[in-house]
């Protein structure tokens, strides 16, 4: 739908099928992924594929602001969808390709993390770092890379 201004808005990830209630339940599972806020993206100029590379890179790009408890929600909201026993068994090759390319980069996220934790030192000059995250950190990535594995499986299967 456009607005006034001719831009076409969208939620990442969950259709509105006329059901206000059932959009809202699923948006709540999903806004852990955006630090459990709604997340706006918009395209100008219908579909220019500019505009949507543009607006893919910018929510990407949200991740590397992404802090430990944003990654764990994010990956505990992953392994939901792609559980065995999940509500949905078959997703669509859009839904598992954008997946992939977010564990990817929550993955460089945790990675990044880690990193700066391993060069900080107890004592040291920057206080303002959560130590304490870094077994939970470290958790984290063996379930991306786990998620990953998962994901690549299925984008194969497509292929």
């Amino acid at each position: 739908r456009l607005d006034p201004s001719g831009k076409v808005h969208y939620l990442l990830g969950i259709p509105y099928r006329g059901c206000w209630e059932e959009f809202e339940s699923a948006m709540h599972s999903f806004a852990p992924l955006f630090s459990g806020a709604e997340l706006e993206t918009t395209v100008a100029n219908g579909f220019n594929f500019t505009n949507r590379r543009h607006a893919e890179k910018s929510t990407m790009g949200i991740i590397k602001t992404f802090q430990v408890e944003d990654i764990i929600a994010c990956i505990k909201h992953l392994n939901e969808m792609f559980a065995e026993n999940s509500e949905v068994q078959e997703w669509s090759q859009d839904i598992i390709f954008r997946s992939y390319k977010v564990v990817r980069r929550l993955k460089e996220r945790a990675v990044e993390m880690a990193d700066l934790m391993k060069t900080l030192r107890p004592g040291g000059e920057r206080t303002d770092i959560n130590m304490s995250g870094a077994n939970d950190l470290a958790d984290a990535l063996n379930d991306l890379r786990r998620l990953e594995e998962q994901l690549q499986k299925k984008k194969d299967s497509i292929s």
